[in-house]
């Protein structure tokens, strides 16, 4: 089924009780930024499933949260989430931790991104989300072609990353569905990150 997308074009990613269940902002005095206007109009119920994964921080339940808000805003077939390393010069990735996902697609994805994609991820100006050529792990059987998004948040001497992934017998991600997608991360990531501090 078609997934509500914000109108608006890229420029240049647990069933609970009413107990569980509450509106964004309201757990462990997290501040969510709802100001963005593209934001309402990826999903009528936005607020609430941002409630829902805010309540399940720092729980087993987290990126499963995670995981079913973003296929319901966009679909995908899997996400991986993993911390990359940055080299002391701030120049390449140097090594991974897998938070969520397949520890050998992180690693793979890792090893054959092109440099021209590694400088945008590693400038502190870069994009927040971008698209991976469907065959960048050309002939290996081990990083088969599929639609790929990356959404990063920086740090100094690390990089959050979120890998969205769609099989390749399904359309690609469209102009809509990717400013979706970077928008939707610029709130989850801060999320993500929370939950991996703890």
């Amino acid at each position: 089924m078609k997934k509500p997308t914000p109108s608006s074009s890229v420029q240049t990613i647990t069933n609970t009780t009413d107990e569980d269940t509450l509106k964004a902002g309201e757990s462990k005095g997290i501040s969510t930024d709802m100001s963005s206007e593209a934001l309402p109009a990826i999903t009528p119920n936005l607020a609430v499933e941002i409630g829902s994964v805010i309540s399940r921080i720092g729980t087993a339940g987290f990126f499963l949260a995670i995981l079913q808000l973003v296929d319901n805003t966009v679909e995908i077939d899997s996400m991986h989430i993993s911390v990359w390393a940055v080299d002391a010069h701030g120049r390449r990735f140097v090594d991974g931790v897998p938070l969520y996902g397949s520890k050998l697609v992180d690693e793979n994805i890792r090893d054959c991104l092109p440099e021209s994609l590694v400088a945008q991820l590693v400038d502190p100006e870069g994009p927040s989300l971008v698209r991976l050529p469907s065959d960048i792990g050309g002939s290996s059987d081990l990083l088969p072609p599929a639609h790929r998004c990356l959404a990063v948040m920086r740090a100094p001497d690390s990089q959050l990353i979120v890998l969205l992934l769609r099989n390749v017998d399904h359309d690609d991600f469209s102009p809509k569905e990717v400013a979706a997608l970077e928008e939707l991360s610029l709130v989850l990531l801060p999320l993500v990150k929370q939950h991996a501090s703890l």
